[in-house]
């Protein structure tokens, strides 16, 4: 509760991290507007909503996920180290997953975003008091839900590039190192041989050596094991979007080249959209940090994941045993 009292507890609290992780102050119209963002999403959500309307822009996304879905079952198909009784699990599994994009359907009905927050209560001048009404209305719907079951001028290329890598790394996730030992339904039940499960941990494997590697200086490297399931989506995630960006353009025909970029090809316009999600400025405290996280740096992130791919090595005519085109390459899904 501390970052929502009082100055001089958020004060202190800031101190601690700054000593703590060097993580610099954020301005108060900062935390206000994340505070908003973070409590209030869905009235942000219904905002954006009635100003774009953004069925046409789910409709391609769908299409986009049917396409990814699809080009991992194909990709599945090629693995010569799958034998089929684990290949027809994966694909009933894939084809398990839900999906949920653009909003709600009941957001713009009369009448139901008010419902939505009927039990919240913004009190003016008492923002404390306003936010622990907003958490308890959000662990209620929580608890409540329990035991439940669960634009024209764009290119695919970019779209697939940026939003497919995301979908298609989503998608991997339920069949990375922790993901492949749920079933179809959710539960922990493994449904993998112990041939099988030694192919599996052979290759993820690779990419445990292969990201141990990846290092700012000397000292500060990126621990492979601590973020191979992120390492894993993110591979898997990559080719099957670009698998899936070939089924988009046998469907819809070859795209017109971007003005003035004509001399990028789509596949290589591609992957210049999937890197571009990661590209960040930093500082060499924000990258140390980044190094207890789950998901590696971005920029190994990008750099990892390219290098394992040879549809990369070949859209940019990288030399063999090159850093973005090494000899040995790690691939699993």
């Amino acid at each position: 509760m501390v970052p929502h009292t009082t100055t001089e507890l958020r004060g202190l609290r800031d101190e601690l991290y700054e000593a703590l992780f060097k993580r610099p102050r954020h301005t108060r119209p900062f935390k206000c507007a994340k505070y908003v963002k973070s409590f209030l999403n869905m009235a942000i959500s219904y905002k954006f909503a009635t100003i774009n309307d953004l069925k046409e822009t789910s409709e391609k996304v769908k299409w986009m996920l049917r396409d990814i879905t699809s080009s991992f079952k194909e990709l599945v198909a090629s693995l010569p180290w799958m034998d089929l009784e684990t290949k027809e699990a994966t694909w009933k599994k894939a084809s398990a997953i839900k999906s949920f994009i653009g909003y709600p359907k009941w957001l713009l009905e009369d009448g139901e975003l008010e419902k939505f927050y009927k039990h919240v209560q913004i009190n003016d001048g008492q923002f404390l008091e306003s936010l622990v009404s907003i958490k308890a209305a959000e662990v209620r719907t929580i608890l409540e839900s329990v035991g439940e079951p669960p634009n024209n001028q764009s290119l695919g290329a970019l779209n697939y590039g940026a939003i497919g890598s995301i979908l298609g790394h989503e998608l991997t996730h339920a069949f990375d190192i922790e993901g492949k030992e749920y079933d179809g339904e959710g539960r922990k039940i493994s449904w993998w041989s112990d041939e099988m499960t030694k192919q599996y941990n052979d290759r993820a494997q690779c990419f445990v050596k292969q990201y141990d590697k990846f290092a700012f200086n000397k000292i500060n490297t990126v621990n492979g094991t601590l973020t191979l399931a992120e390492n894993i989506a993110d591979n898997g995630g990559v080719r099957e979007a670009l698998h899936a960006y070939r089924h988009y353009v046998k469907r819809n025909g070859e795209e017109p080249y971007l003005p003035g970029l004509e001399h990028y090809t789509h596949e290589q316009l591609f992957f210049l959209a999937f890197a571009n999600v990661w590209c960040e400025k930093t500082t060499e405290s924000d990258e140390i940090m980044s190094l207890g996280d789950v998901h590696s740096p971005n920029k190994f992130r990008v750099l990892g994941t390219l290098g394992n791919s040879p549809e990369f090595a070949d859209a940019w005519n990288c030399p063999r045993k090159t850093k973005m085109n090494p000899e040995n390459k790690c691939i699993l899904w």
